[in-house]
């Protein structure tokens, strides 16, 4: 794919970081010194040059681009990012939203994905400071319901040895839940299916809705002598 990136501040770098190996980048900024850092450490090509102008995103191949991503600061700049990028009908513009009275600006202006980053990162702290079992939460839903997240199973813990489809059956598991995968304490990453065995030391993967959260990691975690 062809990807431009508007916005090569931190989180703008980090993208193009892990998009360059596999696709083709183009990071546009108007700082020399950052543009520079890109190109030297990361190695996607950059266009020296503001992401809201004509000259710079067609400079950096805007009409023949497969993905716009806006990553600026400024909700104004990536909303005019988006405009942009649909007036040369990119096919996929994603956005990065700082104040969510721009979310139905981002609509109309063509954004096919908005991440409330703010949001995201706020909530992904508060889950983690409340619930300190679990591992790489990922907030999704359009209001972060619903989480992506990773449970450690405890060596004495009694779904050790356990199949998903028993976990399933087990009082207690929530039917907002779902397993993803199941990884073994060497680190083998096993796709969810009724007879994939849980390991203690291992970890499970799972999407549930927040409210079943402290269910799922009850369960989970629960000793075996319990």
């Amino acid at each position: 794919m062809y990807i431009v990136i508007g916005g090569g501040g931190m989180m703008g770098s980090q993208l193009a970081g892990r998009l360059v190996d596999q696709h083709s980048v183009v990071v546009v900024d108007q700082d020399a010194r950052i543009c520079e850092q890109i190109a030297q450490r990361i190695g996607a090509v950059t266009v020296e040059g503001s992401a809201t102008s004509f000259e710079s995103l067609r400079e950096a191949g805007i009409h023949k681009a497969d993905v716009a991503v806006g990553m600026m600061r400024n909700d104004a700049d990536n909303l005019a990012f988006a405009l942009l990028a649909r007036h040369h009908g990119v096919p996929r513009i994603a956005v990065r939203m700082r104040d969510d009275q721009f979310e139905e600006p981002y609509r109309l202006a063509g954004a096919t994905l908005i991440v409330d980053t703010v949001d995201m990162v706020l909530s992904q702290i508060a889950m983690q400071i409340q619930m300190p079992g679990i591992r790489d939460a990922i907030p999704i839903g359009k209001h972060g319901e619903m989480s992506v997240f990773r449970v450690s199973i405890p060596e004495n813990a009694a779904v050790g040895g356990m199949t998903l489809a028993a976990l399933d059956r087990s009082r207690g598991f929530p039917k907002s839940c779902t397993v993803i995968a199941v990884i073994d304490p060497a680190d083998q990453v096993t796709p969810a299916r009724g007879d994939t065995v849980l390991h203690a030391g291992g970890e499970i993967l799972f999407v549930v809705r927040n409210e079943s959260l402290a269910d799922v990691i009850a369960l989970v975690t629960a000793p075996a002598n319990r």
